[in-house]
């Protein structure tokens, strides 16, 4: 029998018991995609290494029947002791050792409990995933098993293009792209910020995709 570390469930914590009791109900391909309910994250980290960098900032907010829901977001800072790279500093503003948060293993719980069996969304989103899983590792949890939408990919998907090498990334960067759906910029590099932003591009990303009947989970999910 093969061994999984990451569905194990005798060493899990009771909050990742919780969560996966949550997110184990399936989601209908047929449900409309306004029935749909999305949390939109982006977070705030000491670098762009997985594996060596940290979180320092998780920020979201939620998203149902098609309206963004600001009283329900969720904003968390991180408490990091340990010394880390400087060089992010000038661009989200978080100083190591002079910010107040909270320990790394509670703020995961806090958003894994905020997040249930919502959709996942996020640009590029598969770094903040990544940083994530490895925390969570740490924890004796898992990796998070919610459907997940990443808005640069959507916005390919939108703009008819194929994922290749032959893409300018720096075409589909949330700047770029808050500029080309127009799109107000403000709090960029602040992970609530940047997740509200994430959000209003969804939103536009979606109508354009209903235009072409995208209306369901099934349509939304397909390549």
């Amino acid at each position: 029998m093969r061994f999984d570390f990451w569905n194990r469930k005798k060493d899990h914590p009771e909050f990742w018991r919780e969560y996966l009791a949550v997110v184990a109900k399936e989601r209908s391909p047929q449900t409309p995609i306004d029935d749909l309910d999305f949390v939109v994250f982006d977070t705030e980290t000491t670098g762009l290494d997985t594996r060596a960098d940290k979180l320092l900032t998780i920020g979201a907010v939620r998203l149902r029947d098609q309206r963004i829901d600001l009283a329900d977001g969720f904003e968390t800072r991180i408490l990091q002791r340990d010394d880390y790279h400087t060089s992010a500093i000038p661009i989200h503003g978080i100083v190591p050792n002079k910010e107040k948060g909270l320990p790394p293993s509670e703020a995961l719980q806090q958003f894994v409990r905020y997040l249930g069996r919502s959709i996942l969304v996020g640009h590029n989103v598969g770094f903040d995933l990544q940083l994530s899983i490895w925390w969570l590792r740490a924890m004796d949890a898992g990796k998070l098993k919610n459907a997940c939408l990443d808005t640069a990919k959507l916005a390919i998907r939108v703009e008819h293009l194929q994922p290749s090498s032959v893409l300018d990334p720096r075409a589909f960067t949330l700047d770029a792209l808050c500029q080309r759906y127009g799109i107000r910029m403000h709090d960029r590099h602040n992970a609530a910020g940047d997740a509200l932003l994430t959000a209003i591009l969804l939103l536009k990303l979606l109508a354009q995709l209903k235009k072409r009947g995208v209306n369901t989970w099934r349509d939304l999910r397909r390549r």
